[in-house]
């Protein structure tokens, strides 16, 4: 009796022990790091394995840090475009946004994914970076690139910091990431031009704000309507572009606040706006007018906002610069649009 109590016991311990054993293998698997992959669609595989990863649910914003944040950015807060970057707030921001449904490229588990890749505020954590990567959409190869580059991180970081933008393929993303370089730019064209009106009378400022109406509009059209939208890329064309025109707006008004200022005769002006004449004139009287998808009424309908913004800048500049003739604004003008449109006759 005693030997088959004693048999029966061995087979339950035997059988404790293979329970025991499968769990610590279980635990011990849960802890084990994302290993690499080779096959095109092994990235998959690996975001099949992540989904296991729990998050830690301290790094979560409790009820007053949600409350507080309500309606922010996680991006701003994590870059900083016009702000002093603040991780943890960026952290907090963008759980809420994940859970909103990650609307934006920027957003919830893109940041989410830079900061436990980057340990910003929160120590790193390479799995759930990995976790979260896999929560974004993208073309094949960009997850692929981007999950192989994280898996790669845990191994060894190579000093440089993680960024979405790291492993693009695709002109979708490249729009994206060429509009975060713009809202960068922005900040500090913003900031310039601040420093400058600063100094300027109230009549100055109204008088700048109509200016800056009108090249808002112009700019506007241009990127519309004078801008190849064909390609994959055609986003990131529009946004160089739209920096384009910005960054001479501005810093022609810098450089005209140092008092280098345009001077053109009448004659000057006589040639150029000719010039502008037979250059727009050689475009609409083409046939087989052919530039992606920039049309000629597309380049018509530019070309009348266009001298309504000419037009501004003569007034404003009467108003800022009195000592400068009007033929001279109009020269100044009609040469930048002339450089323009003859991109259209190479």
């Amino acid at each position: 009796m005693n030997d088959l109590h004693n048999s029966r016991r061995h087979r339950l311990l035997e059988k404790m022990t293979r329970q025991a054993f499968l769990f610590v293998l279980f635990l011990v698997c849960m802890a084990l790091p994302i290993q690499s992959f080779g096959g095109d669609d092994g990235w998959e595989a690996v975001c099949k394995d992540a989904e296991r990863i729990p998050l830690p649910a301290k790094d979560r914003p409790d009820a007053n840090s949600a409350k507080a944040l309500a309606g922010c950015e996680s991006a701003n807060l994590y870059y900083g475009f016009d702000i002093t970057p603040d991780p943890v707030k960026a952290r907090h921001c963008a759980y809420l946004e994940m859970d909103r449904g990650d609307e934006h490229v920027f957003g919830g588990s893109a940041i989410l994914m830079m900061i436990y890749a980057n340990g910003k505020g929160v120590k790193k954590n390479p799995d759930a970076a990995i976790k979260f990567a896999c929560k974004l959409e993208g073309a094949p190869a960009e997850m692929r690139y981007r999950i192989q580059h994280l898996v790669d991180l845990k191994e060894g970081s190579d000093g440089k910091p993680f960024d979405l933008c790291d492993d693009i393929t695709s002109g979708y993303m490249q729009g994206h990431c060429a509009g975060r370089e713009q809202r960068f730019a922005d900040a500090k064209l913003k900031r310039k031009v601040d420093g400058i009106l600063a100094k300027w009378s109230e009549r100055d400022k109204q008088g700048f704000a109509l200016l800056r109406h009108s090249f808002e509009k112009f700019s506007e059209a241009r990127i519309r309507n004078e801008v190849d939208t064909t390609g994959t890329a055609r986003a990131a064309l529009q946004i160089e572009e739209e920096s384009k025109l910005s960054k001479d707006f501005v810093t022609s008004i810098m450089r005209f606040e140092k008092g280098k200022l345009p001077h053109f005769t009448n004659a000057e002006f006589t040639k150029a706006d000719r010039e502008l004449n037979e250059v727009y004139g050689k475009i609409q009287g083409q046939k087989d007018f052919q530039w992606g998808s920039v049309t000629k009424p597309g380049i018509k309908l530019t070309q009348r906002i266009w001298l309504k913004y000419r037009e501004a800048w003569v007034t404003f500049g009467h108003l800022r610069y009195p000592q400068v003739s009007e033929e001279s604004w109009r020269t100044w003008l009609t040469k930048k649009r002339i450089a323009m449109l003859k991109e259209y006759l190479d």
